[in-house]
This record gives structure tokens, C-alpha cells and sequence, in this order.
């Protein structure tokens, strides 16, 4: 081992026993890891900020405005009322939650679409007395299952699919994901439908006796609501106090309870440190769910976030929602027929959104996560890194030594449990990043295919359901389902389990590793 491969996969093991502290977030941690290794010269400067200019970096913040052109339209929100149109029972419920979600998911970032379909679940089941817990997880992992089976369906598709034409390989087809993504997806449907509810618990999504009563409460300026919102991965409320965070100043509303693994926090609010996936009861008047219901910062979940209540502008234009279904049917066509590179069809749709009016040029801009594309850049910059000092090499010595008593199978195995454990620790497209240089040098060291071991980390690195840490929609169903940690492990840990050797059997037999 040389001294910059030492030098590289200290920082990285580094970054990643920080992020899997949550000490700070991912985008700072990467960022700075990226920032340590360009400055010591391990990296040249061109190679480590590489990644910045991927067109994926475009596709991906394009595809955000897509998306927040279709929810201001409605129709999400739509989608999410007539799913539980009509009182049936709570498997019929689920059998339509996780296939809109699955199917929504395909095709639209899941963040929204779990936030929609968070907010029907809370309201219906709070109307029929039945346990959210039931609900909410399937909801996210059904949104995770979706996205695996298309080019566009997570940022981790896009990011594969960059790498390889970095490299001088063929990028990835709009659907052939699904190909190992549909017989997933069906499997994971089956078991979250027929098995999860086993392990899933039966309690409110809070207790009983948690936070101040979804009622109005009086307060200096009259008559106020308590609203429930929700901490996502990224917010830069996370690692902050309630003091220092300024509800008040910032948003006009004032935190009275905080819920942390489905337990109130005990003691003043304000000085309590903020962690992802926190939901808090906030005290304030109509106008914050107005002004703030497409908050990034934040999720509102329940009445207020669905706009139940009065709203300055109609909450389902159904002109609007054509033109939106018509633009995000256009980047697909033109995406899938090869017409245009993915980042240019998703770049014009976005477009088409702002010049339609579907979403105002400050919406656009304030729906772009921000956060995402810097972990994607800086990962990529990482994953350079890797390769130029040879640790990727080094590493995938590693990866071949413990495969290859069982072939190529063995290998390829290998290398989609590493990337599958490194997504339940470090984001999933950072996971993809790092481990892909990795990937590369152990299936060219045997003189096997690439585009298996690709395929391998790219559903590896949605293989995220046994921690809420591993996935942002993990993460927003955490707080509202009064969730705790080992909720996840024992309705999680099976699927993945069950994908992850089903995936190893699949992969070999649409892409052959020789």
C-alpha cells in the first residue's frame, strides 16, 4: 500500500465514520473530505471536481423541477385523496398504496410522492382509528422498489449511468433497469402486502400521550393551529438547537414538543439539538401551512400539508395537470427513444414547467435539492480519487479474494453487499460513487463484463430497508409512524435480504458476466 492510497482511504473511512454518526451532514462531510484530499495533492485538482460538470448533475436537478411542476398542479395531491377514496379495509388500503407508490416512483423523485401519500395516511388513519405504522413504511419502501426500475427513477440510476459513459462505456437504457427492477419490485410488493404487516407495530403513529392536541390553541396573537412537520435528510435545521434555529424570527411559529423513535423529548424544546427524521408539533397561525407548505427545510405532514384547510389558490387544476403529464411523457419519449441525452430532455422539461407558469422561476429554484448534487459531485470526486492512487485497485483485490471461491457470481455478490452496507451508512449515491471505481478494477482484474457489476451496484445502492438511516423516505415516515430503530431491522432486514440474493440470481442471467 503506497502512501496516497493510505492517505485517500483514511479520509474516506473517516468521512464515512462521520456520516454514520450524523455529526455532520452528508454534503459538508464529502465536500470536505474531497477539499482535504485536493489539498494535500492526492487528487488532481481537474479530476477531483470532475464530477461537478457531470451531466448528470444537470439531469438530476432538472428532474426536480419536473417534479415540483407536477405537485403544484395538483395532482399528486389528487392521486393521494382518491386512493383512499371510500372505506375499505386496511389490506385493500395497502395493496393501493404500494402500487401508486411503486408506480408514481418509476418516474417522479419519491421525496414528494411520499410526502403526499404520508399525509393521506395520517389523515385517513387518523379519521378510521387505525395505525399508521401499518402504512408508512410500506409507503417507502414501495417508493424505493419504484425507483430501481427506470433511468430517472433515483438519483443513483442517473449516477451509474453517468459513470459509464465516463469511462467509454454505453449508458444505461431508460428502462433497462427494470429488467432485475420489475421482478424486485413485484416480490418486494408481495412481501410488504403479505408478510410486512407481521413485523410492522400496531401503535399510533405517536403515543397516546405525546405532544399537544392536531386543535387550536390561544396564544398572544389570538387563535393559532399546532402543526406537525417533519426534519428530511439535508435540512439545515439538522445539528441545530430549536434556540439557534430562530422558529419564531424565521417562520413565525413556535416549536412546543418535540418527537424523537416515537417518544417525546423531555425537558425545554429549545435547547434540544434537531436530528433527521425529528417531528416536531409547532405552534402557529393559517398563513405558515400557506407560506411554508413547500418548504425544503421542513416536511408538513397531516391536514395542513394535503391543504385541507383554506388555500390562496386552487388545489387541483386539472388543465395544469395535463400539461405537466404531457411534459413528463415528452422527456420519457425523447429520453427512451434516444432522441436526446437524458440531462437535455429533463433540462427543456424543466424549462416547459417555468414557461408554462406550472411552477414560478423561485419555486424552481427553491425546489432543486441542493444538498443532493453537491454529495453527488463530491462523491464522484472521491470515487477519482480511488482510482488515480490505486486504492480502487487495492480495494477490489480485497473484493475478488472474498468472491472468488464461488466465481464470478461470488464476486459479483460481494460487490453488491458492499455497496448495499456502505448505502446504510453513507447516501446512496455517494455509495454508487465510491464504490464503482471499486467495482471496475475487480470485474476487469478477472476479465468479466462491466455492465453486470454496474447493475449490481446500482440496485445494491437502493437496497436500503433494514435502517431509516440509509434512505431519505426512511427518514420522513421515521418520526410520523412513532417508529423506533428496531422496527426497521425486523420488517426490513428480510426484504433486503431476499432482494439482495434474488438480485444476484437475476443480474447474471439479463447481463452475463463473460
Amino acid at each position: 500500500m503506497t502512501v496516497d492510497i493510505g492517505i485517500t482511504l483514511g479520509v474516506i473511512t473517516l468521512a464515512v465514520i462521520l456520516l454514520a454518526l450524523e455529526l455532520l451532514s452528508p454534503d459538508v462531510l464529502l465536500l470536505g473530505a474531497l477539499g482535504i484530499l485536493l489539498a494535500l495533492g492526492v487528487v488532481p485538482l481537474e479530476e477531483g471536481l470532475a464530477g461537478f460538470s457531470e451531466p448528470t448533475i444537470l439531469a438530476i436537478g432538472s428532474l426536480f423541477v419536473v417534479a415540483s411542476g407536477l405537485r403544484s398542479t395538483g395532482i399528486l395531491r389528487r392521486a393521494a385523496e382518491l386512493l383512499f377514496g371510500g372505506f375499505v379495509s386496511l389490506r385493500a388500503v395497502l395493496l393501493r398504496l404500494v402500487l401508486a407508490s411503486g408506480i408514481s416512483s418509476a418516474f417522479l423523485n419519491n421525496t414528494p410522492i411520499v410526502a403526499m401519500g404520508m399525509s393521506s395516511v395520517l389523515a385517513w388513519t387518523r379519521e378510521k382509528e387505525v395505525s399508521a405504522s401499518k402504512l408508512l413504511i410500506p409507503l417507502s419502501y414501495a417508493s424505493i422498489l419504484g425507483g430501481i426500475c427506470t433511468l430517472i427513477g433515483t438519483s443513483t440510476n442517473l449516477v451509474s449511468d453517468g459513470l459509464l459513459r465516463e469511462h467509454g462505456f454505453e449508458g444505461l437504457g431508460f428502462f433497462e433497469l427494470g429488467m432485475v427492477g420489475v421482478p424486485l419490485a413485484i416480490v418486494g410488493f408481495a412481501y410488504l402486502v403479505l408478510v410486512a404487516p407481521r413485523f410492522l407495530p400496531d401503535h399510533a403513529e405517536l403515543d397516546p400521550d405525546v405532544g399537544p392536541h392536531p386543535e387550536e390553541m390561544d396564544s398572544e396573537g389570538g387563535e393559532a393551529n399546532v402543526m406537525e412537520i417533519v426534519i428530511p435528510e439535508g435540512s439545515v435545521l439538522a445539528d441545530d438547537t430549536v434556540e439557534h434555529a430562530n422558529f419564531q424570527g424565521r417562520y413565525g411559529a413556535r416549536v412546543v414538543s418535540i418527537i424523537r423513535h416515537g417518544a417525546e423529548l423531555a425537558g425545554d424544546p429549545e435547547g434540544v439539538v434537531l436530528h433527521r427524521g425529528d417531528t416536531l408539533f409547532l405552534e402557529g397561525h393559517q398563513e405558515f401551512a400557506d407560506a411554508f407548505r413547500e418548504e425544503k427545510e421542513f416536511l408538513m405532514v397531516g391536514e395542513e400539508a394535503m391543504g385541507a384547510r383554506a388555500a390562496p389558490v386552487p388545489l387541483w387544476r386539472p388543465s395544469a395537470a395535463k400539461a405537466g403529464l404531457i411534459i413528463l411523457a415528452l422527456v420519457v419519449a425523447t429520453a427512451t427513444s434516444g432522441i436526446l441525452h437524458i440531462s437535455v430532455a429533463a433540462l427543456l422539461g424543466a424549462v416547459a414547467m417555468v414557461a408554462l407558469k406550472l411552477v414560478s422561476p423561485t419555486e424552481a429554484r427553491r425546489s432543486v435539492d441542493w444538498s443532493v448534487l453537491i454529495v453527488i459531485g463530491a462523491a464522484i470526486g472521491l470515487g477519482h480519487a480511488l482510482e488515480t492512487t490505486g486504492a480502487a485497485v487495492w480495494l477490489g483485490k480485497g473484493i475478488v479474494a472474498l468472491g472468488a471461491p464461488f466465481g464470478g457470481p461470488g464476486i459479483l455478490a460481494t460487490v453488491l453487499f458492499a455497496c448495499m452496507f456502505f448505502t446504510l451508512t453513507i447516501t446512496n449515491t455517494a455509495a454508487v460513487a465510491l464504490i464503482f471505481p471499486v467495482a471496475l478494477s475487480a470485474a476487469t482484474s478477472q476479465g468479466l463484463e462491466i455492465r453486470p457489476f454496474v447493475i449490481a451496484i446500482t440496485v445494491g445502492a437502493s437496497l436500503a430497508f433494514a435502517t431509516p438511516l440509509g434512505y431519505q423516505t426512511n427518514l420522513m415516515v421515521y418520526g410520523p409512524g412513532g417508529y423506533r430503530f428496531g422496527d426497521f431491522v425486523r420488517a426490513g432486514l428480510p426484504l433486503q435480504t431476499l432482494l439482495a440474493v434474488l438480485s444476484v440470481i437475476l443480474i447474471p442471467v439479463f447481463w452475463p458476466l463473460s
